[in-house]
This record gives structure tokens, sequence and C-alpha cells, in this order.
């Protein structure tokens, strides 16, 4: 992240540029049309779409780390809920733009980013904790049993674990990523990579298993034809008939399977400082990860203008080329960025 005082951290600024291009893919991917056809390009978007808790879990496991290291160069509490409360704005307005006014998910369930400043929150305070790391491990067991718990009852509790943002058990991968920013241990890319390879066989045996590694739970929002945002200012928009929207949640067996598989890349990102910044590819893909929340927001829109005016891509190869631009564009955005405010870098998990 940009830890600090416009100081970044050039290995978490690189696995966070591969994780924001993952997910761009990801989005481009819903834009196609539900026909299977498409050959190798289409395959190669569909499996990267299957990897999408991945990238969440990516994400919150990032900003987890980047609390601790903003922590540490001197931020403070009150910076940092200034920063969650960014994040819930920026979420509220995408999800306006994207499903309308529809409560209680609106205001306690909006999205990713809200879910992320909710970690970037109780990460926090467990940090300014007398016992940091025991303060930590008791939100990590608190979380998991409570998704345990709710996976139990089949419920959805918007903010918890419902609608687009739900904070549980995401919340566990945040917590882990400071564990492991705290816990030298953790920090030792061979240590780490051991673990991820004791747990690949986990992996292959939840696989096995048939184990979900997500959940579903379902919200009802007002029918919306077009865009949701201009829809709101129609007559009659809240006497419309609410429509089920299905959305995913990380389940307790999905945090027990990826986290081991994710802290080994994160344990060489807070070990490759001096590389990704003498590697040219490297430092052109921290540039992106330093900006990552622009490049996030921006997608979004780009995409969402590009529905609206029926420009969406009409098949694989088109997709890739979407992705390709708005990844030149993001670079292009952050690069601008940068030479505006090169001292002031802010990154999508500093922000979180």
């Amino acid at each position: 992240m940009a830890a600090a005082r416009g100081r970044s951290e050039p290995g978490l600024d690189v696995l966070r540029a591969i994780a924001i291009a993952w997910m761009i893919a990801v989005h481009v991917r819903r834009l196609l049309p539900p026909t299977p056809a498409g050959g190798a390009a289409r395959l190669a978007l569909d499996t990267l779409a299957r990897g999408e808790p991945w990238v969440a879990a990516a994400f919150a496991l990032l900003a987890g780390a980047s609390v601790v290291l903003a922590l540490g160069a001197g931020r403070t509490l009150a910076w940092l809920a200034q920063r969650a409360a960014v994040l819930w704005l920026l979420s509220v307005g995408l999800f306006v733009a994207q499903y309308g006014l529809a409560l209680p998910d609106l205001v306690l369930s909006s999205g990713i980013l809200s879910a992320l400043a909710v970690s970037t929150l109780v990460v926090g305070a467990a940090l300014r904790a007398p016992s940091p790391r025991f303060a930590l491990a008791v939100a990590l067991g608190a979380t998991l049993a409570l998704a345990w718990a709710l996976e139990r009852a089949a419920v959805g509790w918007s903010g918890v674990d419902g609608g687009p943002g739900g904070a549980v058990p995401l919340l566990a991968f945040a917590i882990l990523g400071a564990l492991a920013a705290t816990g030298e241990p953790l920090r030792r890319p061979r240590r780490a990579a051991l673990g991820a390879l004791a747990a690949a066989p986990l992996a292959l045996g939840a696989a096995a298993l048939g184990l979900r590694l997500t959940t579903t739970r379902t919200s009802w929002y007002p029918r919306v034809d077009t865009v949701a945002a201009f829809e709101i200012f129609s007559p009659g928009y809240f006497d419309r008939d609410a429509v089920p929207l299905a959305f995913w949640n990380h389940s307790v067996a999905g945090v027990v399977v990826l986290a081991p598989l994710l802290l080994a890349p994160l344990a060489l990102a807070l070990r490759g400082r001096e590389v990704a910044r003498t590697v040219g590819v490297l430092r052109v893909s921290a540039l992106l990860g330093r900006h990552a929340l622009f490049v996030y927001v921006a997608h979004l829109a780009a995409l969402g203008v590009a529905s609206g005016f029926g420009l969406a891509p009409r098949d694989a190869v088109e997709a890739w080329g979407a992705w390709g631009a708005l990844l030149a564009l993001a670079w292009a955005g952050a690069w601008g960025l940068e030479r505006l405010a090169p001292r002031r870098a802010q990154s999508f998990s500093e922000a979180r």
C-alpha cells in the first residue's frame, strides 16, 4: 500500500495491481452474453471469473496488512476512520448507480468497499489494543464463529453476510493480513510458501468433497430496466415490485482453504520492496497498484457507461480487448495522478 505520507510499499503495490487487473477481467466478463461459445478466449475469461472469491480475499488481506503499515508509519485511528468514511461513501455511490435506492443494503451492505471500510476500522482498533495480536486473534475467532452460525442458520443479514457488501467472513482475511504483517514468522516467504504447499492438499480435498467456498444470499431491490441512477427519479419508483438478486459471500470453508494459499504471495510482497523497485515490469505494476482505488472506481464507471450505451463487448475476443484498453487507460490515469501529486499517491488498501 501507499502506507503513509506518500511512502508506498512496492511489493504490496505489485500484488494489488495483479488483483485489480484480475477484478477488471471478472467485471468485463459479466457484460458478455450468456452463450458459452468463444473457444479459448471465453474459457480463459470464465476461469478468471470463477476465481473472483480469490480476488476479493486478496484485497481484504492486503487491506489488513496495509493498516499495520499505515499505523506503523504514524497514522492515527482518526485517519483510518476518515479513510473508512471515504470508502463507504464511494461504495454507496456505486451502489446507487447499479442498484438504485434499496434499503437496508444501501447503508449497511453497499459493496466490497463498504466491507473493507469495516475491516479497516476493526483491524485498526485491534492494533491499538494493549495486546494487538491477542485482540486480532479474538476478532478472528469471533468473525469465524459468527460466520459459521449464520451458515448453519442459512440467514442473510445485511452488512453481515448478506448483500453485495457482507463483511463476514471477509473481515477474517483482513485480520489474517494484519497478523501476517505483525508476525515475523508469517513475513518469511519460505515459511509462508511451505504453509501454502501444505494447504494445497486441503484445497484439493475441499474440491473433492464438494465443499463450497462461497455462500449465496438473496436481497430484494426495486426493479430496474435501464440505469438505476437515472430511474430513481422516475415517478412511482418506490412503488415498483421488488426483484430478487443473489449475492455470493465467502464461506468458513472458503476462509480455511483460501487464506493459507494467499499468505505466501503476501509474505513475498512484504519482503519484495527492493525487487519491486528495481525490476522494470514490477515498477510499472506498482504504479497501478498505488492508485488501485482510483482504478477500481474508474473502471466500474467506464463499464457502466459502456453497458448503458450498448457498447458492451459482444464476444470474448472483444472482452479481452476491452480489458486491455481499460488497463492501459487505468495506467495512464495513474501516471497522470502521480505526476500531479507524486508524493501523495493513495492506494486501494490504504484508503480501504
